[in-house]
């Protein structure tokens, strides 16, 4: 036996032991890359918010003017109404033209238009 298999087995003295040692040590070795990673690494970037477009919507005879995000000149071009997304929802359902323009979109020939095409717009 060499002398370094005799000083491990002076302190491990089973194979178990030495199999537990050496994933102590890979366990030691990748939690200290993980923890120099998280110390060292540059803070994510910040997306900026979406700027809002207007739109202008109209159907049966009223005409509203409708702010969406980005997309919005897409959706509004083809259907003639910004759909809210999960995204901007929120900022959506607070503006009540929003809400006058969906309701004069439903009830235009336009939602019948999108209710049988392929799919939604978005």
């Amino acid at each position: 036996m060499s002398s370094l298999d005799d000083t491990v087995r002076k302190y491990l003295k089973k194979d178990e032991h030495i199999v537990l040692a050496i994933l102590g040590l890979y366990a030691t070795v990748y939690g200290m890359v993980k923890i120099k990673g998280m110390l060292t690494s540059k803070p994510v970037p910040k997306k900026e918010a979406p700027k809002a477009l207007a739109s202008k919507v109209s159907g049966l005879g009223v005409s509203f003017e409708v702010k969406g995000g980005e997309g919005a000149s897409v959706t509004s071009a083809k259907w003639g109404f910004e759909f809210p997304t999960m995204e901007n929802f929120d900022e959506w359902e607070k503006n009540e033209e929003n809400w006058k323009a969906w309701e004069a979109w439903v009830d235009s020939p336009k939602f019948e238009e999108w209710a049988n095409s392929d799919g939604p717009a978005w």
